[in-house]
């Protein structure tokens, strides 16, 4: 018995009969020969062998092999190891087999699939994959209930030439189809070494393959036997290049004689250069003295240069720049000047009608003060009061241009601009947040053309908006510059993964192209700005205008990185049908391990033309994609697969084509790599389509999954129409960064598997110029904002399994693309520090650990923490309720820092991380969807609101606390209540169940029909719980359940109101009556 025939048995013992009793196990065929099964029998196990001839380990000898001594139904389990291929008729041993076995009675059988011959007596079968199946029909055909487990080839365990030199095929069956499920385990749960598997569980994978091992063989054979008529005939070439080198030596031999000649003919000639020679070393011993002081006035010089040169790089920056601003700033004068002139002569023109203008505003003022001390009479005790002043000013002075135009106000283009002012702020507000457009407001106000009289009101209503509209400061992260610091290492289980350009070093190609020595650099630093407060060029620090060819570079890009988080690079590759670009960076990356750092590649596949000068018809170089290119191609790429750095999901390497959909039958290309890839020792490749040009779902491509690649896909609205000093040459497109985050932490995850992936600020301008695409309004909170939700959707995803848990980064180094992580003078190490802090978040297993399937009380409280300041407070109610109250407890966090003292205090707490978005709302409602099948009684909802725009935020949360454990209906009767009363929804502090009205509807109505639009109902006032701190039945909301998705809901911004969380709060009374439910307060 050869040693994995032994190895194998034993991992049937392992797996399916330790710790099920004493058990009776008969083994046929179990003559000791070169070892047998009893050996690596479990003590507990009684053993029975079997033979047709007497010997070692023997037990019961066979008259006749198809003839078993043993009543039917009477054996716990049956091994036959290395005996079907000696059986004449093996099936008939099968079904005598399956006879003598208990029902849930297990057959282990192992024969060889290939291997040499050894006859005992004779050899007469070898068994492939679906010998299993067989057996299995053949048993049930013969009216046996008998269910196939498990079936495989194992690989080769010894080198060739030893004894045993097989693959085993294994297969094992359990008597009766309903006892499979009394075995959990099986034998493929701990081996990887196999091919051609099946499993009635479907979590194992089949590792299929066409090509038994022993044809394996025969096809390297083949391959080294084409090898060696092909040196051969190099070997023919060269013994005639030999012989034809043996004349060329003669004649050479010929021409070294005529030279000794000449050398003795030129002796004489140099005893007299040698005199010449000894006369001018004394001259050169004379000038030394002179040489070494020019030498050292020489190194001055040479230091001074280097010292200048750097400053002079930076002056003509400057004076590029300075030149560039001056002939703008011309042209602009000169518009100015005229523009001037214009308002001039229109001044002059209006005077006449000024008095007339000034009684109308006079009209205005008193009816704007009349207004204004109704809103101060009427509301100057409400708790809303501050909150909403910038906005009641503003209404106030809607009204009274209203007001104006009833009048019939002739030449009224003031109030007509003002109007169209106010209807455009929604929008503005939504786009570019509240400062941005307030200072738009006031911009437009001033180029209303009347007099400074006519300003007077408007004046004062911009000294009124000074009472802002309050922001919340809801992370600490600052816009400033950021220095290296060092961070503690950390292993995330999402990882960030950066694409990578090995653009910068010089090579043949980019020079004749572009000029000698041309690399991305060339253009980074040319680039101007485009408009005010246009961040370019982008200036990096650090590594600054580093050279890949230096080894030392990539060596700290990877330390760098993954000081900061990040996982690994993917570098684009650049293959054109046989001519690799740009490879130089990634030959020394694979050769020097102290680049130490994961890695993949993504195929740029599509053609270089000069897009960056505007020519696109003009082809640099093209790609030839066919059937033989992307076989080569695949096959370049194994040194690279080979390198243990390269990452790799389930055996499988990573590898992202650009433009998946212009490579000609790509199903085809799919299976001929995988196939390749397989015969290298892989389990096949894993292929992940970049979503560009329109591809979307992968599947139909044969790819495993996709990766989004912002740019690519992203939304935004055009803007340049609202950027100040935009460059009047500028030809190109400016979007929005803030709606591009907004939009993209709202999408939802596809049937499909799909990478998410994040962008920085994205700028173009260094390649394409005027004619350039511009994120503007890029800031590190937003990137930050947007990385946490591709993190937390990765983290949640349902169709990534734990070993693909990746997103991306775009990029580690587009520097003529205006998106890096790698430092720059503006930002610094800020990227990398926003992009870490991230990170760090998804190094705990336990931080998605919520929601346990077990209910093990009736009440359950729900709380969201933001601040962790307000813990303490929070903490103290949840031990009073549990003083009262067993209680399971649900809570949601926005960042991990956050965990371990909330563990610490409540271990049995369930804990889930969650972005920050849509405040203590979203979190709510996607932990009430988790748990709305458990019948709770009642839950209490909790959250760590501070308000630190008001005075008295601390005040309002203190006293909504309280109101929650100290109300006229006793913490105790709480529960009891709700179970006498059906119908009772919530219970609200008192105090705060506020009646809808304008007020407290003024920036949320819009919102609000949105909500009520998606969950189905019907508007109407009603009254509120302000604050969101509540007792409420589960089933009273479970309306709110169609909101989870998150679509709704934008990205943080801070604002005190306004937003679709504010919107929900307004409608939990009303979500609770519209489901047939009343509520009351405390």
């Amino acid at each position: 018995m050869h040693r994995s025939a032994k190895m194998l048995g034993n991992l049937f013992f392992q797996t399916y009969c330790l710790n099920r009793g004493p058990l009776v196990v008969l083994d046929i065929g179990s003559q000791d020969i070169n070892g047998s099964l009893k050996n690596e029998l479990p003590d507990e196990i009684k053993y029975i062998g079997v033979d047709f001839s007497g010997g070692n380990n023997v037990d019961v000898v066979l008259e006749d092999p198809y003839i078993l001594p043993f009543e039917s139904n009477s054996i716990d389990a049956l091994v036959c190891s290395s005996v079907f291929e000696h059986s004449d008729f093996y099936w008939v041993l099968f079904l005598e087999l399956v006879r003598i076995i208990k029902p849930g009675g297990l057959i282990y059988i192992n024969a060889p699939s290939n291997g040499y011959i050894h006859r005992y007596p004779v050899d007469s079968w070898r068994f492939y994959p679906d010998a299993g199946h067989s057996l299995a029909l053949w048993a049930t055909r013969n009216g046996y209930d008998i269910k196939l487990l498990e079936s495989f080839i194992h690989g080769k365990i010894r080198s060739a030439g030893e004894e045993g030199e097989w693959n085993d095929f294994v297969a094992i069956f359990v008597k009766g189809s309903s006892n499979a499920n009394t075995f959990d385990k099986r034998i493929l749960d701990s081996i990887v070494d196999y091919s051609n598997a099946y499993c009635d569980k479907n979590t194992i994978a089949k590792n299929d393959s066409f090509y038994p091992e022993d044809l394996q063989i025969t096809k390297r054979l083949n391959i080294v036997e084409l090898d060696l008529v092909q040196r051969n005939n190099q070997i023919s070439e060269l013994e005639q290049s030999l012989r034809d080198t043996s004349a060329d030596l003669v004649q050479r031999n010929n021409q070294i004689s005529e030279l000794e000649q000449s050398l003795r003919d030129t002796s004489a000639d140099l005893v007299q250069r040698n005199n010449q020679i000894s006369e001018l070393e004394q001259s050169l011993r004379d000038t030394s003295v002179d040489l070494v002081q020019r030498n050292n006035q020489i190194s001055e010089l040479e230091q001074s240069l280097r010292d200048t040169s750097v400053d002079l790089v930076q002056r003509n920056n400057q004076i590029s720049e300075l030149e560039q601003s001056l002939r703008d700033t011309s042209v602009d004068l000169v518009q100015r000047n005229n523009q001037i002139s214009e308002l001039e002569q229109s001044l002059r023109d209006t005077s006449a009608d000024l008095v007339q203008r000034n009684n109308q505003i006079s009209e205005l003022e008193k009816h704007y003060t009349i207004e204004i001390k109704k809103v101060e009479m009427m509301f100057k005790n409400s708790r809303s009061m501050r909150f909403t002043k910038p906005l009641r000013v503003l209404g106030d002075f809607y009204r009274s241009i209203f007001s104006a135009k009833e009048l019939k106000v002739k030449n009224s283009s003031f109030i007509d601009e003002s109007r169209y002012i106010f209807l455009q702020l929604r929008k503005s507000l939504t786009n570019y947040g509240l400062h941005d457009t307030l200072r738009k407001i006031f911009n437009k106000l001033k180029k209303v053309k009347t007099s400074k009289i006519a300003f007077k009101n408007t004046n004062k209503l911009i000294s009124n908006l000074k009472y802002q509209l309050p922001v919340i400061d809801f992370d600490p992260l600052s816009e400033e510059f950021s220095s290296y610091q060092v961070n503690k290492k950390i292993d995330p289980k999402v990882k960030a993964i950066a694409f990578y350009l090995p653009q910068f070093h010089p090579f043949p190609e980019n020079d004749e192209w572009w000029g000698k020595g041309f690399t991305e650099w060339t253009n980074v630093c040319k680039a101007t700005a485009k408009f005010i407060g246009h961040n370019q060029p982008h200036r990096p620090i650090h590594l600054g205008y580093y050279d890949l060819r230096v080894e030392a570079i990539m060596e700290e890009q990877a330390k760098i990185a993954q000081e900061y988080g990040v996982y690994g690079f993917s570098y684009y590759f650049y293959w054109f049908s046989g001519k690799v670009l740009m490879e130089l960076p990634l030959i020394n990356m694979l050769n020097n391990k102290k680049i130490d750092i994961p890695f993949c590649l993504t195929w740029a596949n599509e053609n270089w033309s000069r897009r960056w000068d505007g020519q696109e018809n003009e082809i640099l170089i093209s790609q030839n994609h066919s059937l033989e290119d992307s076989e080569n191609f695949i096959r370049y790429l194994i040194k690279y697969f080979k390198d243990d750095r390269y990452i790799k999901i389930e055996n499988k390497p990573v590898l992202i084509v650009y433009r998946a959909n212009i490579i000609p039958n790509i199903i085809d290309i799919t299976k001929l790599w995988n196939n390749i890839l397989i015969e290298n020792g892989f389990s096949g490749i894993y292929l992940i389509a970049a979503q560009t040009f329109g591809i979307r779902d992968p599947r139909p491509l044969g790819f495993d999954a996709a990766v989004e690649f912002p740019p690519h896909t992203i939304i935004s609205e055009e803007i340049s129409s609202n950027i100040q000093g935009l460059n009047k040459d500028f030809e190109g497109n400016v979007y929005c960064y803030n709606q591009i985050v907004n939009n993209e932490v709202k999408k939802l995850e596809p049937e499909y598997k799909q990478y998410r992936a994040a962008m920085l600020s994205w700028d173009n301008t260094a390649r394409r110029k005027n004619n350039s695409h511009i994120m503007a309004n890029f800031s590190i909170r937003r990137y930050k904002q947007w990385l946490s939700n591709i993190a937390s959707c990765t983290k949640n995803s349902i169709r990534l399994n734990e070993n693909e848990k990746f997103i991306f980064i775009n990029a580690w180094n587009e520097w003529a693309e205006g998106t890096h992580l790698e430092p720059d003078t503006k930002y610094g190490f800020k990227y990398l520090q926003a992009t870490y802090d991230i990170l760090k978040n998804y190094i705990n297993p336990e931080h998605a650990e919520i929601i346990r399937e077990s209910q093990e009380n009736s009440i359950a409280i729900v709380v969201h923490i933001h601040y962790m300041d307000t813990w303490e407070d929070i903490k103290k109610i949840i031990k009073k309720i549990l003083s009262v109250h067993d209680s399971d407890i649900y809570i949601t966090i926005t960042n991990l820092e956050q965990y371990q003292s909330i563990k610490n205090d409540f271990p049995s707490a369930n804990i889930e991380l969650v972005e920050n978005r849509g405040r203590d709302i979203l979190p709510f409602i996607n932990v009430l969807k988790k748990i709305i099948h458990k019948n709770y009684v009642a839950i209490c909802k909790i959250h760590s609101k501070k308000s630190e725009y008001r005075s008295d935020g601390e005040v309002i949360r203190k006293e909504l606390y309280f109101s929650l454990i100290n109300n006229e209906i006793t913490l105790e009767k709480i529960p009891k209540f709700f179970e006498v009363n059906k119908k009772l929804g919530m219970l609200v502090p008192g105090k705060y169940f506020l009646q809808h009205n304008d007020i407290n509807m003024y920036f949320n109505r819009e919102n609000i029909s949105k909500v009520c639009s998606v969950i189905g109902v019907n508007f109407k006032e009603s009254k509120f719980p302000a604050g969101s701190m509540f007792w409420a039945r589960p089933a009273a909301l479970q309306k709110l359940l169609k909101l989870e998705s998150g679509e709704l809901f934008d990205v943080e911004e801070g604002l005190a109101d306004g937003t679709v969380a504010h919107a929900v709060e307004r409608l939990f009374g009303l979500v609770s009556e519209s489901s047939g439910f009343y509520n009351i307060d405390l």
